[in-house]
């Protein structure tokens, strides 16, 4: 990862690395020594971005007319010198202590790469810069002054930026790293352009989400955090049946997929439901302007997900020397409704043993019914994610809660009154949606409803049409009509013989 933000910080610090010769003011002597003071001035800076620069070589003298430099490596770099996998590679040191390059490096662009990823490697084990600055928050170019003549190694937030030489004290360079985005939506089974950063769903659904990283220029040190809600499990084969269900994508790359130990590392943490993708530097080296990396991966509900509450999904993107990209962060809701059995007869009040069952309609009309598990106390029936069939009965009171549902349209079936009190004929419709403001409205057979309760109301006699219809009070009312008529004509045949 830390190649990338490397390599163009490598390819354009390189221009200045050895042969800077614009925007440098020379000094007017053939020969000097380091009391010269000097500065290095960034353009094109990120603001509120910190520059750090390290002292790698001291210049002793130098004599510009036979281009002639003596230089000595730091204390605080002298490691770096005596490691022959770091800069020992790149120098070679004379019993008097004086340094010079070895392997043309400054000639090379592949060496000069090379050098500033060992360069930035190194820099992390030490425990300051010799000098930093940030970038004012409105400003595009920040200025390192009162230094003295050597090699320094200058690196920001978004990834080493070059090597600069101080033989010729007022130095200038532009900087060519970016700073990264990413992006997500959630795969609804129309990807991509059917994302949204929010959904609905039934607990033990699977779904997937779509993370987008533009790569920036100089990419380094690419680590993707993502933190899953408690109610989300990570899946690990839905996708392509390894990495955890990782499917990694690129455009504008070397190739369209990307493989796991190669081009990246995948960390999962199950206590903190919490995983990381660390992209490798030789992919990120790989990596343009242009180039946008898609990290696919599947979750399934769980039987914690919270009930008409946000599950949230979030991810960031770290880059650089301690620098993070906006949090890219999704919402997924699951939801519910309440149900309360009653009656009117000799008052209201609950009713407790009606049985009843939750189901769907397909396009085609064909009934799914929903499994569920029970509170201990009946109040409660949460969507168990599993295929069946389950009967739902009213408890104490008559009410109790169906949760766990995305959003859509479910019949409530009655397939058993409680002993005494008719049965209802037709299901019970109720709608639930999640509206674009991410509140939830319910209606129950076409009527909204504040309390998201769906009131069944049962009573004693005959069969009920339907839910608080005419039922019995229809039933009476034709009776009552026909007993006054039987009376009428009763009456009226006893005048009739009378007379």
């Amino acid at each position: 990862m830390k190649l990338i933000k490397k390599i163009a910080a490598i390819m354009f610090a390189f221009m200045m690395v050895f042969s800077l010769s614009t925007n440098v003011k020379a000094d007017d002597s053939n020969e000097g020594t380091q009391s010269t003071v000097g500065s290095i001035t960034i353009n094109n800076a990120v603001p509120e971005h910190e520059y750090k620069v390290y002292k790698i070589l001291v210049l002793e003298s130098y004599n510009n007319t036979n281009q002639a430099y003596s230089y000595k490596v730091t204390d605080t770099w002298r490691g770096f010198l005596e490691d022959s996998n770091l800069g020992g590679k790149y120098f070679t040191e004379d019993t008097n202590k004086y340094v010079t390059w070895k392997n043309d490096v400054s000639q090379d662009d592949a060496k000069k790469r090379e050098f500033v990823t060992d360069a930035n490697s190194y820099s992390e084990t030490l425990a300051k810069p010799d000098y930093s600055k940030v970038c004012e928050k409105n400003k595009t170019s920040v200025t390192i002054s009162d230094l003295t003549p050597g090699y320094y190694f200058i690196k920001s937030a978004t990834g080493a930026l070059c090597m600069i030489d101080t033989a010729r004290p007022n130095a200038t360079v532009d900087e060519k790293n970016s700073v990264p985005t990413i992006s997500k939506v959630i795969d609804n089974g129309k990807r991509p352009t059917a994302g949204r950063d929010y959904n609905s769903v039934n607990i033990g659904d699977v779904f997937s989400y779509q993370i987008d990283i533009n790569v920036g220029e100089g990419a380094q040190n690419y680590k993707l955090v993502d933190t899953l809600d408690k109610g989300l499990d990570l899946q690990n084969s839905e996708l392509n049946g390894k990495n955890a269900g990782f499917l990694i994508t690129a455009t504008n790359y070397t190739k369209k997929q990307l493989d796991e130990n190669v081009d990246y590392e995948v960390n999962i943490d199950s206590a903190t439901n919490k995983f990381t993708i660390t992209f490798l530097p030789d992919c990120l080296n790989n990596c343009n302007k242009n180039t946008v990396i898609h990290v696919m991966y599947s979750v399934r509900v769980n039987k914690n997900a919270m009930i008409d509450t946000e599950m949230l999904n979030d991810a960031v993107l770290e880059y650089g020397t301690n620098s993070k990209t906006e949090h890219a962060i999704t919402e997924t809701y699951t939801h519910g409704f309440k149900v309360y059995k009653y009656t009117t007869t000799g008052g209201e009040k609950g009713l407790k043993g009606a049985k009843f069952k939750l189901y769907t309609l397909s396009e085609t009309g064909e009934k799914k019914y929903y499994k569920f598990s029970k509170s201990t106390d009946g109040s409660e029936y949460k969507n168990s994610g599993a295929t069946g069939e389950e009967i739902l009965v009213s408890p104490d009171g008559g009410k109790f809660n169906i949760v766990g549902l995305k959003e859509g349209t479910y019949f409530l079936e009655e397939i058993e009154a409680p002993k005494g009190y008719n049965k209802l004929a037709k299901a019970v419709k109720v709608e639930i949606t999640l509206n674009a403001d991410k509140s939830k409205t319910v209606k129950v057979d076409g009527t909204e409803r504040e309390d998201y309760e769906a009131q069944v109301i049962n009573n004693t006699g005959d069969l009920l049409p339907s839910t608080g219809g005419m039922g019995t009070t229809l039933i009476y009312l034709i009776g009552g009509a026909l007993v006054l008529g039987s009376g009428f004509i009763l009456a009226n045949k006893k005048r009739a013989k009378a007379k």
